[in-house]
């Protein structure tokens, strides 16, 4: 597992394994999802080198719908985890780790009344890495949208 495109979840002070960055193929692992646990599932790893957050209620639903389903569909996940996840960890191991996060993230958020909130760190090959360098990614991006600035196409 890279330590770019795998770096460890931390939810409320609570460090999760590297694994649990791949949590998002459970949007596709587990049919019949609800659209708000499918929404919080693929945007829950979205938070290299920022905070995100969202009302308890949606975290401890969304954990409690992602633990029945992969209880339920556990080949299709361990599937999942085996054809798109590179790693030298088994996929049982993988699923073990999903399924702590996914109970932790539940217990941790029964606690909270306001927010929950959690990220992950940015690494050295990061294209942004302050806040001066998102300001000149914005530019770049205005210029494209204004017609101002042609996009490089590159084969």
């Amino acid at each position: 597992m890279n330590s770019y495109d795998y770096r460890p979840i931390t939810f409320e002070k609570h460090v999760f394994p590297q694994s649990v960055m791949g949590i998002d193929i459970l949007e596709h692992a587990i049919p019949n999802l609800s659209g708000a646990t499918a929404d919080w599932v693929w945007r829950f790893p979205i938070c290299c080198g920022t905070v995100k957050s969202c009302k308890p209620e949606l975290c401890i639903s969304s954990s409690k719908e992602l633990i029945d389903g992969m209880l339920e569909y556990r080949s299709n996940v361990l599937s999942e985890i085996s054809d798109r996840i590179e790693s030298d960890v088994h996929p049982d191991q993988i699923y073990q780790e999903w399924i702590f996060a996914l109970q932790s993230i539940q217990n941790i958020a029964l606690g909270l009344s306001e927010i929950c909130q959690w990220s992950a760190p940015l690494h050295p090959d990061d294209a942004i890495q302050t806040p001066e360098d998102l300001q000149r990614q914005i530019s770049i991006l205005d210029k494209i949208a204004s017609g101002d600035l042609k996009p490089r196409i590159t084969d």
